[in-house]
């Protein structure tokens, strides 16, 4: 990402269903966000909320996929995977909200490396950001092996498809 080359398209994907003051705390983050070039895209599995509506209004730039049945966390992430347009595809959950410049510093590590294939940033507590939130994490084996697949990872194509990411 030096000497004039242009930063890689990031896709932000989010599956969401309901909650929609949430969803709008997350979007408002990543709109401030100090990387680009960046695609949000929101998937929703069938809302029975006003999210949808709100998000349409106040977030216009976020790409919305409306899925025709929830098709639960996976599904919406590879639903919404289908969809981007970006080198580098990171997933969250609806209920994060972020700082202006983690993004960059994901990518900039990922181009560092073609060795590389995901990374991670920190997941703080958001009442105490003194402490990591393992919320959704993997438990006590995120500290016993440092390997956490929380709520933010961004993949390259290096990983092979295994059926790791099966829906069923």
């Amino acid at each position: 990402m030096s000497g004039g080359k242009s930063q890689p398209l990031v896709s932000v994907i989010i599956p969401h269903y309901g909650g929609g003051d949430i969803l709008q705390e997350c979007l408002k983050s990543l709109t401030n966000s100090n990387y680009t070039p960046l695609e949000i895209i929101v998937v929703d599995n069938r809302s029975t909320d006003d999210s949808i509506i709100i998000m349409k209004d106040k977030f216009p730039h976020v790409k919305l996929i409306q899925s025709e049945y929830n098709r639960g966390f996976a599904g919406g992430c590879n639903f919404g995977a289908q969809h981007a347009k970006g080198e580098y595809l990171l997933i969250l959950n609806n209920d994060t909200v972020h700082e202006s410049g983690w993004i960059k510093h994901l990518v900039q590590r990922m181009e560092s490396d073609k060795n590389i294939s995901s990374v991670q940033p920190k997941i703080k507590n958001f009442k105490n950001r003194e402490y990591f939130d393992y919320a959704g994490a993997c438990g006590g084996f995120i500290d016993k092996y440092c390997f956490p697949f929380a709520r933010g990872r961004i993949f390259n194509t290096v990983e092979k498809d295994r059926g790791q990411y099966d829906e069923s």
